[in-house]
């Protein structure tokens, strides 16, 4: 009677040792997703400070305001314009 010789037992799955957060394809990812959401937080509170910095070139603050301002500029230009020739 012959023995067959035992196979060697090649782990494969979770129970290998190596867990899925070890993995550097995850970590990757991990990391560019970080990165991603850290650039969309500093875009955002740029975006805001942009705004608030520009809050006096701005003075419209409805379509209506901005429309009266555009025709006064207008008209003044036209004037200024009008008394030079």
């Amino acid at each position: 009677m012959s023995e067959t010789p035992a196979r060697a037992a090649v782990p494969t799955g979770p129970a290998d040792g190596v867990r899925w957060h070890h993995s550097l394809y995850w970590r990757i990812a991990f990391g560019f997703v970080a990165f991603l959401a850290v650039l969309l937080l500093v875009q955002s509170l740029i975006f805001v400070w942009m705004l608030r910095q520009t809050g006096g070139l701005f003075p419209a603050t409805s379509n209506d305001r901005l429309a009266d301002l555009i025709a006064a500029h207008l008209m003044l230009e036209m004037l200024v314009k009008r008394a030079h020739s």
